[in-house]
């Protein structure tokens, strides 16, 4: 996959030359799930692909996962932290859409976040996003620099805003 890496070394680039900061997303729900955007059958970590893991909710809990995926965090960190456009890390996008619970999803975060910040000296902000719903266990986190959340509503956001804003609270 060195051609992506390579494509995301343009993307930095360009985004440089403009003034673009980053926030770059390391995991995308969808391949850990198998309802949302399934791409479960595909991934790697999946055992009918040789990897560790019968299901998607091992990832987060399962030692060789979380040691095979701590060398990717790595890579990652050495090939793009020196960027200084890049804004943030982004555990995952929309996390709630994996079947992970968020018990085992605030372990996980804890653990790849304290593994991540030996790897970047320039001590990135460190995010997460889900797409609705209140997980305390996993915003609350001190680790977790901001949060984001998605909201697929066709409400008007200055209205709903105030709902919104009273979950995180």
């Amino acid at each position: 996959r060195q051609q992506r890496a390579w494509l995301l070394d343009q993307l930095f680039q360009i985004a440089a030359e403009r003034g673009v900061y980053i926030d770059l997303v390391i995991l995308n729900h969808g391949a850990f799930s198998d309802t949302t955007n399934p791409e479960w059958e595909w991934n790697p970590y999946n055992e009918v692909n040789g990897g560790m893991c019968k299901t998607p909710v091992c990832f987060a809990t399962n030692p060789e996962a979380k040691a095979m995926f701590q060398r990717r965090v790595r890579y990652i960190a050495a090939r793009w932290g020196y960027a200084p456009n890049l804004l943030a890390w982004e555990w995952w996008n929309e996390y709630n859409w994996t079947p992970i619970v968020d018990k085992d999803m605030a372990a996980w975060t804890q653990e790849m976040t304290a593994y991540l910040q030996q790897y970047d000296p320039y001590d990135h902000l460190v995010s997460t996003s889900s797409a609705g719903g209140i997980h305390p266990s996993v915003f609350n986190l001190p680790e977790l620099d901001f949060l984001q959340h998605h909201a697929y509503t066709s409400l008007d956001p200055l209205s709903d805003y105030g709902t919104t804003f009273k979950w995180y609270q």
